[in-house]
């Protein structure tokens, strides 16, 4: 799938797909956003992207413009506002896991592997499918 690299203003990374005109991932550390990019298409083409976007800062408005045209301004607004929350330092997320219950962290991962077709999104799809259905069995219960 046709994608670019894009550093976040919050210093993290996110995948931006030119099929859907959106961020497929995001809030990627460099290394994640690398293992997307080299399982999709190699190590070289990874490294080639993950350079352009450390060397491009400017790749971001470009995404937020594309998808003010495509999608509206209120998505693009949206968007630019998620990216450039500050992360907690060294964690790479933008709240601390520890405090979300079971639920909230299934809404949280499905939302952000929503356009992803990853592996990893395979499985935590799967993990989520089954958490939902045996929390529904153990509300009958």
């Amino acid at each position: 799938m046709p994608a670019r690299a894009i550093k976040q203003p919050n210093g993290l990374y996110a995948r931006f797909s030119t099929v859907v005109d959106d961020f497929t991932d995001y809030d990627c550390t460099r290394e994640e956003l690398f293992e997307i990019f080299k399982e999709e298409s190699g190590t070289r083409t990874a490294e080639d992207k993950m350079k352009r976007a450390d060397e491009n800062l400017g790749r971001f408005e470009e995404a937020i413009q594309i998808i003010s045209r495509i999608h509206g301004k209120k998505l693009a607004e949206e968007r630019r506002v998620e990216f450039s929350q500050e992360a907690e330092p060294d964690s790479g997320v933008l709240f601390d896991w520890n405090t979300l219950s079971l639920d909230q962290m299934a809404t949280h991962l499905k939302d952000k592997f929503k356009y992803d077709s990853s592996g990893d999104a395979k499985c935590i799809y799967s993990l989520i499918e089954f958490y939902e259905k045996h929390k529904a069995k153990d509300d009958v219960a």
